[in-house]
C-alpha cells in the first residue's frame, strides 16, 4: 500500500473513532461496568445522553463517579449486583453511572460535591440525594420504594 494511501485510511479512521467510541458508549456495557456481575444492566451516560435518560425513565438512581476514588471502587460490584438484582424486582428502575472525569462540566451542572455522589430522579426531576448503604439490596429496596418527594428519601 502506497503511503499516501495509508495515511487518507487513518485520516478516515481518526475522524470516525470518536464517533464510534461515543456510539459503544452510549449503547454498550463500558469494560470497566462488564468486568463487575450485573454491569450489563447499568446504564452509562455521557454528557450528551443524561437528560434525555433521565427524563424517559420513571425511576433512576445515578451514580457520579470517578474511576480512580477509592469509595467508587467499593460501591461499584453492589451497584451492578444490584442493577442485576432489579432486572426482576423493580423492572421500572433504572441504575446509571456517569464518569465525571471524561464530562467534567457534568460535575457542576449535575452539583456532583464529591465521589461518589448518588443521585435519585423521577421522569428528569431531581428528588434528592441518595445518602443510604451501598450494598446491593440497600439500592434495590430504596428503588422498591420509588419515593417522590424529599421527604420520601
Amino acid at each position: 500500500m502506497k503511503v499516501s494511501n495509508l495515511m487518507k485510511s487513518l485520516a478516515v479512521l481518526d475522524h470516525n473513532v470518536p464517533s464510534i467510541v461515543g456510539q459503544i458508549r452510549n449503547y454498550g456495557v463500558s469494560a470497566e461496568w462488564a468486568e463487575h456481575p450485573g454491569g450489563e444492566y447499568i446504564e452509562v451516560l455521557t454528557d450528551k445522553t443524561i437528560e434525555s435518560f433521565l427524563k424517559a425513565n420513571e425511576s433512576v438512581l445515578v451514580m457520579f463517579y470517578a474511576p480512580w476514588c477509592r469509595h467508587c471502587k467499593n460501591s461499584k460490584p453492589e451497584f451492578a449486583r444490584a442493577a442485576s438484582i432489579m432486572q426482576t424486582e423493580v423492572p421500572s428502575g433504572k441504575l446509571a453511572v456517569i464518569d465525571c472525569t471524561l464530562y467534567p462540566a457534568i460535575y457542576e451542572k449535575y452539583g456532583v460535591a464529591g465521589y461518589p455522589t448518588i443521585k435519585y430522579y423521577r421522569f428528569g426531576k431531581l428528588i434528592g440525594e441518595y445518602h443510604h448503604k451501598r450494598q446491593a439490596m440497600d439500592f434495590v429496596f430504596f428503588m422498591k420504594r420509588s419515593p417522590t418527594s424529599k421527604g420520601d428519601l
